[in-house]
């Protein structure tokens, strides 16, 4: 085994270093290379081999990675930017997971702001994550727990929040987006694709809408402005919006303003 005068491996070889807060460790690594202890800054940039992170990491882990790096405690933030591997983060990661990712990246704890931003591939959150999940996506993201607001905007590829969302789900989404919990205002504004809300909605929902919005349980106020698509709420809206339009479908509307409406018997 090599001893420890290098921080990265350029042949088939296992490298065992302490991390010590260091940076840029595991650049063009080849190897096998194990960091004991906590990493700084720049974490296998440009890897190819496999680098074990046994303890946290700082900003710019796995920046264009092609091999195989976990990370068994937490990362501030940007994991795995233009990655083509497979990164694992056992505890939580901070912002930008993903960020024009084409390989697969999963965390087991929380996430941060804006995992998936024009991601192509795979990218699995098993615990909560905050605002901009899947920006411009066109892979799959799936996070297990919680989101904050405006999940899939600009989405081209599948969303899938098992828990609830925030504010703005689907705006200018043209792919499918699945919110197994509640989601709050804005659900699909100017949609082009598919969402599904299993739980209830708020305010505005559908507004512009072209494509299909499906919201399996209750819905707020000025539901479905300007819509062109197909809006269905499974219980009850409490109004449309007094320029609905459409084709919209409810198990009852509070107040329709004389807007048709088709309900659901």
């Amino acid at each position: 085994m090599a001893e420890e005068k290098n921080t990265t491996t350029k042949k088939k070889e296992v490298l065992i270093i302490e991390g010590k807060g260091r940076r840029n460790l595991g650049k063009n690594n080849i190897g096998t290379l194990i960091i004991t202890g906590d990493a700084g800054y720049v974490v296998g940039d440009t890897n190819k081999g496999t680098i074990t992170i046994i303890g946290n990491a700082g900003n710019g882990v796995g920046d264009t990675n092609k091999g195989t790096i976990t990370v068994t405690g937490n990362v501030d933030k940007t994991v795995g930017f233009k990655n083509k591997g497979i990164i694992t983060v056992t505890g939580n990661a901070g912002d930008y997971v993903g960020i024009r990712n084409k390989g697969t990246i999963t965390v087991n704890g929380n996430a941060g702001d804006k995992p998936g931003e024009d991601n192509k591939s795979t990218i699995i959150v098993k615990g909560n994550a905050g605002n901009g999940v899947g920006f411009k996506n066109k892979g799959t993201i799936i996070v297990f727990g919680n989101t904050g607001d405006k999940v899939g905007e600009s989405n081209e590829g599948t969303i899938t929040i098992i828990g609830k969302a925030g504010d703005s789900v689907g705006f200018k989404n043209k792919g499918i987006i699945t919110v197994n919990g509640k989601a709050g205002e804005f659900v699909g504004n100017g949609n082009k694709g598919t969402i599904t809300v299993t739980g209830d909605a708020g305010d505005y929902v559908g507004d512009g809408n072209k494509g299909t919005i499906t919201v399996n349980g209750k819905a707020g106020d000025y539901v479905g402005w300007g819509n062109e698509g197909t809006i269905t709420v499974t219980g009850t809206i409490k109004s449309l919006d007094r320029k609905a339009s459409g084709t919209i479908i409810a198990g009852d509307v509070t107040e329709d303003h004389g807007i048709p409406w088709t309900k659901i018997t």
